[in-house]
């Protein structure tokens, strides 16, 4: 039985929209993929983590009692190790993102209601 126009209207559409969505679906395997990953290296991420903050920190103490023996030639090296310092924690998440972005929603609420 041959198709009528209204039917083969409706398989078109259904087919562009079909084809329209494989970049959503693209994005959700590579998501997929990303978590699985993510979550099989989760627990050597954490410990190289902790080692680079134990690093961090060694080299911090280091710095501040070469302050304390030597206050002129070592204060540039600590404000240059502070400032360093200060851009790594402000790239990862945490407290800094969330203030931002509240202060972003609150302008724009304030924008919106002027």
């Amino acid at each position: 039985m041959p198709l009528t126009v209204f039917e083969k209207r409706k398989r078109n559409r259904t087919l562009r929209l079909c084809l329209g969505l494989w970049p959503l679906a693209a994005f959700l395997l590579l998501l997929a993929l990303g978590a699985q990953v993510a979550l099989r290296y989760w627990p050597d991420i954490l410990l190289q983590s902790v080692a680079w903050q134990k690093v961090m920190h060694q080299q911090m103490s280091a710095l501040l009692e070469a302050v304390h023996e030597q206050p002129h030639q070592a204060v540039l090296s600590l404000l240059a190790f502070s400032l360093v310092y200060g851009i790594l924690h402000a790239v990862w998440p945490g407290h800094g993102k969330v203030v931002i972005a509240t202060y972003l929603a609150l302008i724009r609420r304030s924008l919106k209601t002027v």
